[in-house]
């Protein structure tokens, strides 16, 4: 039962902070779970107002404003919301250093905010944001060697700073960042480890295709392929996972000549259509594998569909061998070429 009794000091306020959150999470109707969260918040700021040193009632502050921030429709006023969601956290690094959790949430939503940049096309903004970002990530893996979560979040902004980054040289450090982040997220906690597998799989995938040496490009793409089957050992029911596996073998297996590896890309590649994968992974391994009608025949789905845009299949170095082929002229326009 709510607790009745009004309250006098910060402690009182941060702990009503903690029940409003908890009946927040429980309340199923969208009304008044808006109106608990605005309570809560108001709470957790009459708990810093009476003692602007408690470092946990700021913490607490960041998320559950972030949490009111990730349920706003409004564009304007979720922007708004994720700027005293940094400030909040920003507040509660300041206090405790050493506080692992905090850096990571802290980096959490500048990255929201990076997001909510690259959206409105405002890059000067999202590459501030994002350098930010990865040092609050930095900051939270000093602190605590071991956090996994930390490690991985550090990997996907790295990743999405690279994705960015017109300069190869400077790409191609970012990715090198990117891989040893997931490394050692992987190394931190090796029995949840799927999903960073899963991005390490990409990782090296995207850093392959930066490479102009045969052997290192090569060496890649067989390490994409061992970080992709440890992905779906973890994930067997993930069709994103049995994809990147797919392309992952019908790249290497392409590059290397390797017929075998191509077969087993393609049985890959229906298992993950199975699983619910879209039409476009399956054609573009089977435009490695050489099977260029069936492929020719997914990539007509996937357009018809809306899977890819025309213009991206036209860019893709996947059909680079169809790339004179009338057929996938004539499907993905002629105009493109």
């Amino acid at each position: 039962m709510p607790n009745t009794t009004p309250p006098q000091t910060a402690a009182d306020w941060y702990e009503l902070g903690i029940e409003l959150g908890e009946r927040a999470e429980q309340e199923p109707d969208a009304a008044l779970r808006e109106r608990l969260r605005d309570e809560e918040i108001d709470a957790y700021r009459q708990a810093v107002d009476a003692d602007p040193q408690e470092a946990a009632a700021w913490f607490n502050l960041g998320l559950a404003v972030g949490q009111k921030a990730d349920e706003a429709e409004d564009d304007e006023e979720r922007a708004a919301l994720r700027e005293q969601e940094v400030a909040a956290h920003q507040r509660a690094v300041d206090l405790e250093p050493e506080d692992a959790g905090a850096w990571t949430n802290l980096g959490l939503a500048l990255g929201q905010l990076a997001d909510a940049a690259d959206e409105a096309e405002d890059d000067q903004k999202r590459d501030r944001l994002r350098e930010q970002e990865v040092a609050a990530y930095r900051r939270a893996v000093a602190v605590d060697p071991e956090d996994s979560e930390a490690w991985y979040n550090l990997g996907v902004a790295l990743g999405q700073q690279a994705e960015m980054e017109d300069d190869d040289k400077r790409r191609d450090g970012l990715r090198d960042q990117e891989i040893e982040a997931y490394r050692m997220a992987i190394a931190a906690d090796p029995d949840e480890a799927a999903e960073s597998w899963h991005n390490l799989a990409l990782a090296f995938d995207e850093q392959a295709a930066l490479q102009d040496d045969l052997e290192r490009r090569t060496g890649l793409r067989r390490q994409a392929v061992e970080a992709a089957r440890q992905a779906v050992a973890g994930l067997p029911e993930d069709a994103d996972a049995w994809d990147v596996l797919a392309l992952a073998l019908a790249r290497a297996g392409w590059e290397l000549g390797e017929r075998a590896t191509l077969n087993e890309a393609v049985e890959a590649a229906r298992h993950a259509v199975t699983l619910g994968a879209e039409s476009y992974g399956l054609a573009s391994v089977l435009a490695l594998a050489g099977d260029e009608a069936e492929a020719l025949e997914q990539l007509a789905t996937a357009l018809e569909d809306g899977e890819v845009a025309a213009e991206d299949v036209a860019d893709d170095p996947d059909w680079e061998r169809l790339w004179d082929d009338p057929r996938f002229r004539e499907l993905v326009g002629e105009e493109l070429f």
